[in-house]
């Protein structure tokens, strides 16, 4: 039966290609007359003109590295300087390409999906609010040693925003979408593996927490860490549900039991809430087994002796001391500031409860009301929203939640059973379970501006529109599909 998140596939071919070649034959004069001004540069722009080249007939191939631009921190010589970045240089060319192609196919269909709906009216009501409320010269005079992030937040909402656009505009097949899926997963895996690596080498956040910044720059935070393992361990779970051979079982109960460690390194109390939860939906997947009840007690017992053996006491005393109890000193002043941070995210939202401050002004408004001058977040991406965009902007991201919770949670019942057994089966499956964690881990951290959350949004369009309509049963299925083996 036809699904309403169903949206008809853009003309694959096109006709005259006079247009691109054009700009190509543009492109080709400067790349000649930049070898004659320096070979350096022009060396550059014909490895520019042969990506442009590689990127025109395989897109997908750009909206990936876009993603991996966004997660991975680069080398300064990849940086680029002002505009001239490796994001804008790709979101442009795909912009050019997205903009011929629909000039080409007469489809404007993509831009009825809800999501991108709802994703580009969160980003308007931002900056609406932005403009409405920008701070006066005053203002502005008293906050000239405000330390503000290395990128405005008003200019982040609208990258991401465009990375989305063209992650539904792009990704349209099976092939692509596990591209999209392995790149983010695997990053998370090896930072979690890194973390892990990184204190038992003496190093990590504060000298004992399990951080490491380079697969993945937000992974330099502990708590982002926390829940990165967690979609991990969502991943490799399910990877050895679908293929149930010795060789991927024991790598997979290896692999979970080192992130599991990994979550515990990191001293963060909502991860270890969030592995806990993590653990029971698991479980509840699919009711229990011999097979499944032997691989977690497996998993377990090998996972508390590594957290026994190796994890730093700081970190389990960190972990352990929760509100209420008689713990040690570590972690009693986060959670301290957590609380004072939350009250004053209240205090600012009540300054416009409909519209909020506007993106950006969240640092400005905290740095006047703390007597000691911070500007950090209010750990919750829910308190964020309402300071920052009011009621109608949390509005607008409930129904994104819910949207995407509701299109992971279709597919994965859709895929359900052995005849689906499946690399698709596996994605939907692992992107339901771990979207449930994050939506928890929404409510103590701050997760609705990162990449992530875009990834998300994004494969919730492009997997049910797989499952539901779009591309042909043979294509789905027919090339990926695997007997299931006891």
């Amino acid at each position: 039966m036809p699904d309403s998140r169903a949206i008809p596939l853009e003309a694959r071919r096109d006709g005259s290609a006079l247009p691109l070649v054009a700009v190509g034959a543009v492109v080709v004069l400067v790349v000649a007359a930049s070898v004659v001004a320096d070979p350096l540069i022009g060396a550059l722009a014909l490895f520019g003109l042969i990506g442009a080249l590689v990127i025109s007939s395989r897109p997908a191939y750009a909206v990936t590295l876009l993603l991996g631009s966004f997660l991975v921190t680069y080398p300064w010589w990849l940086q680029g300087r002002g505009s001239l970045t490796l994001n804008n240089v790709l979101g442009a060319w795909l912009a050019v390409l997205m903009v011929y192609r629909i000039y080409r196919s007469g489809d404007w269909s993509f831009a009825r999906n809800r999501e991108l709906q709802l994703m580009t009216a969160i980003a308007f009501v931002f900056l609406l609010s932005r403009f409405l409320y920008r701070p006066d010269a005053h203002t502005m005079e008293l906050v000239q040693g405000l330390s503000e992030d290395d990128q405005d937040p008003a200019r982040v909402i609208v990258n991401r925003l465009a990375f989305l656009i063209f992650f539904v505009y792009f990704i349209r097949t099976p092939a692509q979408i596990r591209m999209v899926f392995l790149l983010a997963v695997g990053l998370m895996v090896l930072s979690g593996f890194a973390g892990v690596w990184r204190v038992l080498s003496g190093g990590g956040f504060a000298g004992y927490r399990a951080n490491y910044g380079v697969f993945i720059w937000a992974a330099g935070n502990p708590n982002r860490l926390a829940l990165m393992c967690t979609i991990g361990i969502c991943a490799l779970w399910y990877l050895g549900q679908w293929l149930r051979r010795w060789w991927v079982t024991i790598p997979v109960i290896g692999g979970i039991a080192v992130l599991m460690l990994a979550i515990f390194m990191t001293g963060s109390r909502s991860g270890v809430l969030a592995l806990a939860g993590t653990i029971g939906l698991l479980f509840l997947d699919g009711g229990l087994s011999p097979r499944r009840i032997v691989a977690g007690v497996l998993t377990g017992l090998l996972a508390t002796m590594l957290i026994v053996s190796v994890a730093p006491q700081k970190s389990l005393e960190r972990i352990t001391n929760l509100p209420g109890t008689e713990g040690t000193e570590l972690g009693s002043g986060s959670i301290a500031r957590r609380s004072y941070t939350a009250s004053l995210a209240l205090e600012v939202a009540e300054q416009n409860l409909l519209l909020g401050v506007g993106i950006g002004n969240w640092e400005i408004n905290r740095y006047l009301s703390d007597p000691v001058h911070t500007v950090t977040p209010p750990h919750s991406s829910v308190l964020m929203a309402l300071a920052e965009g009011g009621l109608v902007t949390l509005a607008l991201y409930v129904l994104v939640l819910v949207r995407t919770l509701r299109n992971f949670l279709d597919t994965a019942t859709v895929l359900t059973g052995p005849q689906h057994a499946s690399s698709m089966q596996w994605i939907a499956r692992t992107l339901r379970t771990s979207f449930m964690v994050f939506l928890a881990m929404s409510l103590v951290g701050d997760l609705w501006l990162n990449i992530i959350f875009y990834w998300y949004v994004g494969l919730g369009v492009v997997v049910a529109r797989v499952v539901f309509e779009e591309v042909p049963a043979e294509e789905a299925h027919g090339a990926m599909l695997v007997e299931a083996t006891a």
